[in-house]
């Protein structure tokens, strides 16, 4: 295991006191109208947003044999969790590298009222780590493929199964508030969750748990009134809905009325590049607008008009776009092959610096356990083919200061992991 050092505090504020004494020089310039705390505040996130990647250093942490992190959430300023294709939830100690596996939460039987869906244990993984805004509810996947889980913050208490959907991996869940939960599914459905209250009177697991049932569920459908694989979900600042799907396109909802689309975008035909692994949408800064990735592009979209009003083309061509995060002026995307790059929509450009993945930052134990766990699953290393390493998720922390990078092999076939604080 691979230690990280703890680093006093003037260390974790030198990004915020770089950017602070860059600026200061500029501020007895200013008239008097101007120098207000508000601009000043606004003029310094900023100019953070864009100095951050020049400011952070990897510390790569060993979390043993897992396969792909597919989704991480910070938990507070020491953890992370972390979501991984081998249907394992957990929780990673940043100042010790301690890892520990959380329980997935599991309904063993049916429970009176609620609908008759098979109970498939879930062997795709778990997709989904979102918390609410109040940072007081945590939802991912579950025991089987079409539930979710739902934990109590900060403890990780189990606290509600959501079941009777989805019938098939739950790809992504968004919040559109405190308590309540939307969820995609490739099985091309939509659902609704609100939690129970305290006194779980939707109904109790022997466990300790409500198991609830969705509020609405919705069978999304694309231009051929086909199943769509529904990938991804967000939720915009305006209270919009982004629904990304497999089939290459991408709808907008009004929270007030989910059975009708209000823009609906055809992404591209099957040859075309922005048609292909459509996998990730996420809420824009700005109103009504949301990013959304291909193989090769991030697009920017306005949900009232359905028009792309930027287009970004990936630095790592054909290698696929895998996560996205914004900060500010600044959108960043995770890339099939390890790189996080970063793009300052303003002024329409890629910043000069961008994190590299991390196979050379990978502590040396874990490349030998990971080299010596593919050997024996996989006859392409006996060929001495390397796997590319994909960025699957990329968080912020809290004070957007830091960001923590997980993934694992692009390839199905082969089995690793990674994980990556840069701060």
């Amino acid at each position: 295991m691979v230690a990280t050092k703890g680093r006093p505090a003037v260390w974790e504020n030198l990004p915020h006191s770089l950017v602070h004494r860059s600026l200061s020089l500029r501020r007895r310039f200013l008239p008097p109208h101007l120098q207000q705390r508000p601009l000043l505040n606004s003029l310094l996130q900023e100019r953070l947003c864009r100095q951050l990647a020049a400011t952070l250093r990897p510390s790569a942490y060993s979390i043993g044999s897992y396969n792909k992190v597919f989704a991480c959430e910070w938990l507070n300023n020491d953890t992370v969790l972390l979501a991984t294709k081998c249907n394992n939830l957990l929780r990673l100690n940043l100042l010790n590298s301690a890892v520990t596996r959380v329980p997935l939460l599991g309904m063993p039987g049916r429970s009176p009222g609620l609908p008759n869906l098979p109970v498939v244990i879930n062997d795709g993984g778990l997709h989904a780590l979102e918390t609410n805004g109040p940072a007081t509810f945590l939802a991912t996947g579950a025991l089987a493929d079409g539930d979710l889980g739902v934990y109590e913050l900060p403890d990780l208490r189990p606290y509600a199964l959501l079941h009777g959907a989805h019938a098939d991996w739950v790809f992504d869940a968004a919040w559109l508030d405190a308590a309540t939960l939307v969820s995609v599914a490739r099985d091309s459905s939509m659902a609704i969750w609100s939690l129970p209250e305290a006194n779980f009177s939707t109904g109790v697991d022997p466990d300790g748990f409500a198991v609830t049932s969705p509020r609405y569920v919705r069978k999304v459908r694309d231009f051929q009134d086909q199943s769509a694989r529904l990938r991804s979900v967000d939720i915009g600042k305006c209270g919009n809905l982004a629904v990304l799907s497999l089939n290459s396109f991408l709808q907008f909802y009004s929270i007030e009325r989910l059975d009708t689309p209000v823009a609906t975008i055809h992404l591209g035909s099957s040859e075309s590049s922005f048609a292909k692994e459509t996998v990730c949408v996420r809420a824009s800064p700005e109103p009504h607008c949301f990013y959304s990735c291909c193989v090769d592009h991030v697009t920017l979209y306005d949900s009232r008009t359905g028009l792309a009003s930027d287009s970004i083309e990936s630095k790592d061509r054909l290698s696929g776009v895998r996560s996205l995060a914004c900060n500010g002026p600044v959108v960043s995307y995770g890339t099939g092959i390890g790189n996080v790059y970063f793009y300052d929509v303003r002024s329409h450009r890629h910043l000069t610096r961008h994190l590299g993945l991390c196979k050379a930052a990978l502590p040396g134990d874990q490349q030998q356990q990971a080299r010596q766990h593919q050997l024996f699953r996989d006859h392409n290393y006996l060929h001495g083919s390397q796997p590319e390493y994909a960025i699957y998720s990329h968080k912020y922390d809290a004070d957007c200061a830091r960001i923590f990078t997980a993934g694992g092999p692009l390839a199905t076939t082969h089995w690793g992991n990674v994980a990556v604080l840069h701060s």
